[in-house]
């Protein structure tokens, strides 16, 4: 009966110190935001979807502004990357990066993917943002960025 004893008390005190290091690592970490400024001329196809789409209201992402887009000249795509890291034993699920909107944003891109990190592992998120600026404004601001995600059915979220 000791025995059984014992064995139950070390079996919770492991479930316990689980328990507790599911608890402590339910936040993500996040690296270095990297930015990649390119000219919308470089991407003229898609450039032209998201004219096509946004005319036509069938847009499949973040809306900042409501006008229409113009010339090809005006406007640049910022890509933000992000590394991030999961030390929880549980899967982090339907991650997204979402960008705030500041001044000349226009529209974030949605890949629609849902994007997912397995417990103790590693992944890279990125948003694009099509921007009314040119490369060097684009490039020197500031990003203003948030990650959101689920763990276990449970919603997270912090800004970087």
């Amino acid at each position: 009966m000791r025995t059984l004893a014992w064995v139950l008390i070390v079996v919770t005190a492991v479930a316990l110190l689980v328990a507790g290091y599911e608890l402590a690592t339910m936040r993500l970490v996040t690296g270095e935001v990297q930015v990649e400024v390119t000219p919308a001329a470089q991407n003229e196809a898609l450039f032209e979807q998201l004219r096509a789409d946004m005319a036509n209201n069938a847009l499949t992402g973040r809306v900042f502004t409501g006008e229409s887009i113009g010339d090809i000249a005006d406007y640049v795509f910022v890509a933000y990357t992000v590394p991030v890291r999961n030390f929880n034993l549980l899967r982090a699920e339907w991650i997204e990066l979402a960008v705030q909107p500041q001044e000349g944003d226009v529209t974030q891109l949605f890949t629609g993917d849902a994007q997912q990190v397995a417990g103790l592992r590693s992944a890279e998120l990125r948003a694009t943002v099509l921007c009314r600026l040119d490369e060097q404004t684009a490039a020197a601001r500031t990003p203003s960025l948030s990650v959101n995600y689920f763990i276990f059915g449970r919603g997270y979220s912090f800004s970087l």
